[in-house]
């Protein structure tokens, strides 16, 4: 029998796809309104070593594609990410992090609501139907200043082309510098009206 904590929500992985989907939408909406440190402290004792942390390259480095970049420039022809950027995404996003995530239950990642449109709805805990894993997005409903100020507030290390006009960075061959007050995502694939790599949607 699953233990339950204060909140009537499960304290140990569940191995049933159904139950774990079940306790994903208990726990969207038992922790709708907590505090991320709140959020983190329930996914980590529910999930233990079976949750991992992923990050974005604006703060750290990702897992590694299957193929360099010379390999698939060789099989599938140079600039993939100009004639079919939402097959390059697959190939060095999507896919390396898809394997990473194998060995986990859960995990936790950095999506905000006020990131991109197709964010909006996303919620604290959810259900990765795709990956049949539970998706944990504790600070989901902070806004950029909620963001600067824990960093100034605890002094987090920032990837330094994040002052140099890269607010939200992804490939070099994608990724431009964003005009003083334009969308932090307008850099990104810039005149494609490609918005999301295909990791979140």
């Amino acid at each position: 029998m699953t233990a339950l904590d204060s909140r009537g929500l499960a304290q140990t992985p569940l191995e049933d796809p159904e139950l774990m989907r079940t306790l994903a939408e208990q726990a969207a909406e038992a922790l709708a309104d907590a505090p991320a440190e709140e959020v983190i402290r329930w996914a980590t004792d529910t999930f233990g070593d079976r949750i991992c942390v992923t990050s974005s390259m604006t703060d750290a480095v990702n897992v590694t594609p299957s193929r360099t970049v010379a390999e698939q420039d060789a099989e599938l022809g140079p600039r993939l990410y100009g004639r079919n950027p939402d097959l390059c995404c697959y190939l060095r996003k999507v896919e390396p992090l898809e394997r990473a995530l194998t060995n986990y239950d859960a995990w936790i990642t950095g999506v905000r609501r006020d990131e991109t449109s197709n964010r909006r709805q996303t919620q604290v805990v959810e259900w990765d139907d795709r990956r049949e894993m539970v998706k944990v997005n504790p600070i989901v409903s902070w806004s950029q200043k909620q963001v600067d100020d824990y960093i100034t507030t605890n002094g987090v290390l920032v990837n330094p082309l994040v002052y140099d006009g890269y607010p939200s960075i992804g490939c070099s061959t994608c990724t431009s510098r964003v005009e003083p007050g334009a969308d932090p995502r307008s850099g990104r694939w810039a005149g494609t009206g490609k918005t999301e790599c295909g990791i979140h949607a």
